[in-house]
């Protein structure tokens, strides 16, 4: 399916996903996608895309299947780059032309916000929402309200980013005063769809002269796993057929259950074992991983995790591979300490509802769970030295970040006899079985406190 893509935003991320995703698809299949992209901020468009001609590589490294990965591709797929506060009449013609099947962008979760202050006759509006309602309104007056279909795929970070997006558009267009065939044409040729995007990207490698035998400053380095799913509406998995090609695409109606997948296991795995990590000495998740009885708390947790999930245990255990490999990735070395910021939120977000489930399901209290929560405390219970938390690591001190009412709670109460249950009070009161599980809890601290994090973890794990 040859096209235009236009897209919003020049990032690291879209380089190192969607375009390279694009670029393997137009290797592969014959076809022709071509990328213009739209920076979404003021600035000048740094004259290292012009000298390279748009052109640069993708260099994917890390684990797969346990095995080592080091590739590199060349992308050359983006025709152009355009500033919408210099280039708007370009970008306008772009919008405009029948080659153009897809809108895709990625301009930070706070992106897709209205903006009422946007007006259409602003030459660009300040929003992205508010750029991409007068591109469509325009088009849809010149194309007489007819045309091909377009579809709108935001990659950002939000619940239900389509829909959220399609909103604002919507809310524009009324506030706008656009004509009843806009409205409907907006709803008829327009398919906004949400995503789910996944892949970290590391940025630009240091030395790309000894990596890829030549300079090249827009070189993006990235990890070899990815997933993009796709909600699957009004035929985007025909016009779109990145799947067919070997690359990891999931069309699919249900898009909020693989984001019920990522958070209860990958981003739960790291929720649930980065404070007891850094407290047994290690510093880094591709180190800690290494250790037996880190890697055997992971595997479990997240097996108890995966079978409260809407999928079939080969899926769930394929993840459970996928996140393995991407924790032992040698090549990012990801900061337990940088993972810990604001774990009190993140652990009941990622970890408690995997708690609740499995009492539910066995009305038994997970002893994965109760040795993370009762590591969250013991990472949490320092003191306070020129305004800051602090904790203590065999005499080694760390910066305890989280919210001013969490750091208070524990600049206060952390040295408690009954901190699990003030804690728990506090900030856990949805807790299944409170008064069993602050028991297991405060035992669990006992056995840290006299025989150390490893030893309670092994009696949590093997006996």
């Amino acid at each position: 399916m040859a096209g235009t893509v236009l897209q919003f935003g020049e990032g690291n991320f879209l380089r190192a996903f969607t375009d390279w995703m694009i670029e393997m698809y137009n290797v592969r299949s014959g076809d022709r996608l071509d990328v213009t992209v739209v920076k979404p901020r003021k600035g000048e468009i740094p004259p290292v895309y012009e000298k390279q001609g748009n052109r640069y590589h993708v260099l994917l490294r890390g684990m797969t299947d346990g095995k080592p990965v080091d590739d590199r591709y060349e992308v050359g797929c983006i025709s152009r780059i355009l500033s919408p506060y210099s280039d708007w009449d370009e970008v306008v013609r772009t919008a405009l032309d029948d080659s153009l099947r897809f809108i895709i962008s990625n301009t930070t979760e706070a992106g897709i916000v209205l903006d009422v202050s946007d007006r259409f006759d602003d030459a660009p509006p300040s929003s992205f929402p508010g750029k991409l309602a007068k591109l469509l309104l325009m088009r849809a007056r010149a194309k007489c309200y007819g045309g091909n279909r377009i579809y709108i795929v935001p990659h950002e970070l939000i619940d239900d980013n389509g829909g959220r997006l399609r909103e604002c558009v919507e809310e524009l267009f009324r506030i706008w005063g656009a004509e009843e065939e806009a409205i409907k044409w907006l709803e008829t040729r327009c398919t906004f769809v949400s995503t789910l995007v996944d892949r970290i990207v590391t940025g630009h490698p240091a030395d790309t002269l000894s990596l890829l035998g030549q300079n090249d400053g827009l070189a993006v380095c990235a990890e070899p796993y990815a997933l993009f799913v796709i909600e699957d509406r009004d035929g985007i998995r025909e016009a779109l057929p990145l799947d067919r090609y070997g690359l990891p695409v999931v069309f699919t109606d249900d898009v909020i259950s693989y984001k019920l997948i990522k958070v209860r296991l990958l981003n739960g795995a790291h929720t649930s074992f980065i404070t007891a990590a850094y407290l047994m000495g290690y510093d880094f998740v591709n180190r800690a991983v290494k250790d037996p009885d880190l890697a055997a708390f992971l595997d479990r947790m997240m097996k108890e995790a995966a079978s409260l999930l809407p999928f079939d245990s080969t899926v769930t255990e394929d993840y459970i591979r996928s996140v393995l490999d991407r924790f032992a990735n040698p090549y990012i070395d990801h900061a337990l300490l940088d993972i810990s910021l604001n774990s009190v939120s993140k652990w009941r977000t990622r970890c408690l509802p995997s708690l609740k489930g499995i009492y539910e399901r066995t009305g038994k209290l997970s002893g994965c769970l109760v040795f993370s929560y009762a590591a969250l405390i013991r990472f949490m219970s320092g003191s306070m030295e020129d305004g800051s938390l602090v904790g203590n690591r065999n005499g080694e001190t760390y910066r305890i970040r989280d919210t001013e009412e969490v750091t208070g709670f524990f600049a206060e109460h952390g040295h408690d006899g009954d901190i699990a249950g003030a804690f728990t009070e506090r900030f856990f009161p949805d807790i299944p079985d409170r008064d069993r599980f602050v028991k297991e809890v405060s035992a669990a601290l006992l056995k840290m406190e006299e025989k150390g994090i490893r030893e309670t973890l092994k009696e949590t794990l093997y006996e």
